[in-house]
């Protein structure tokens, strides 16, 4: 028996775009948490934590102790169980899924058997995530024990802090590698809008031909936020003749003095958005709400006077 004749054409159309939604979802899911987890746990990852964790759940690493492991492999039991609970929650999400499907006397529907053996699939995938992942944090746990009984806790902990250390001024040489990088990335897309050319300043730093003015497009747009410092590093390069330096250099100072322009106008709006904030806040003290209970609230105006009242006495005449 079809599906058609178990629903009118309308409802089937309506039940299976709902499949088609349900099951992208389902399987982007599970291709995500796959992988996390291959991220994570695969020796040939480019993620740094897999080759602790390879590591860390190996079978036999007693050759292999030095100090500062053990506070390693606490990290990777910690990145395996993050992996555990996330797919045991998708497990979970999938079991409910799955449970809808049947009727009160456990049977499924007919016009839904594919449905049950699509969730069956997945389930039986990320089962089998669950199970590796369990496999692999028992190793991690052993070797825990053992490194612990092997270093003692104020050694490891030396270590760690010692590399932490290490990890700090690696990460600063290379951000300041790629702050470098950047910028001489910046300098050569100036270059390229200036002249034209497809090769890089670098390449044509150490040559004796010097670009004249002529060649240097005059028309190209650079913004000056993005393009002023690289057009300062340009200059500085010895690869134009002085007549184009000269152009560059005024360019230079024109892209400085907008820049300049620019954050004296933002200070100015900024100082300007906090006084009227500032009045607003004083206009604002100036009334006290008074509410009673059982009746309206009452807006009462608090001021001063600045002339004497009309029953005061005036002074006498000759």
């Amino acid at each position: 028996m079809s599906s058609y004749e178990l629903m009118n054409p309308q409802q089937f159309k309506d039940y299976a775009i709902s499949q088609r939604i349900s099951r992208w979802k389902m399987e982007k899911e599970v291709t995500e948490i796959e992988q996390t987890i291959k991220n994570c746990t695969n020796a040939e990852s480019k993620d740094g934590r897999a080759q602790n964790v390879v590591h860390f759940s190996a079978v036999n690493m007693s050759g292999q102790i030095k100090k500062g492991d053990s506070s390693m492999a606490e990290a990777s039991y910690k990145t395996v169980q993050r992996c555990l609970e996330s797919t045991q929650n998708l497990l979970k999400k999938v079991n409910g899924t799955r449970a809808g499907l049947f009727n009160a006397e456990m049977q499924v529907k007919v016009w839904r058997s594919g449905e049950l053996k699509y969730i069956d699939s997945k389930k039986e995938v990320l089962e089998q995530l669950v199970r590796s992942l369990e496999g692999t944090q028992s190793a991690i746990i052993t070797n825990i024990n053992l490194l612990k009984r092997k270093i003692s806790t104020d050694a490891d902990n030396n270590a760690e802090k010692k590399r932490k250390q290490r990890r700090v001024k690696e990460n600063a040489r290379k951000s300041e590698r790629e702050k470098k990088a950047r910028r001489q990335r910046k300098v050569d897309q100036v270059f390229q809008s200036l002249t034209g050319e497809n090769e890089t300043a670098r390449s044509l730093k150490y040559k004796e031909q010097k670009i004249s003015l002529s060649k240097i497009n005059k028309n190209c747009k650079l913004v000056p936020r993005y393009h002023c410092s690289a057009l300062t590093d340009l200059c500085q390069m010895d690869i134009f003749a002085p007549d184009a330096v000269s152009y560059l250099k005024g360019l230079s100072e024109k892209m400085e003095i907008h820049l300049t322009n620019v954050y004296k106008a933002r200070e100015k709006r900024i100082k300007q958005m906090a006084a009227k904030k500032c009045e607003k806040t004083k206009f604002e003290s100036y009334f006290a709400v008074e509410k009673k209970e059982g009746e309206t609230e009452k807006e009462i105006v608090i001021w001063e006077s600045s002339c004497d009242s009309s029953g005061s006495d005036t002074s006498e005449t000759d």
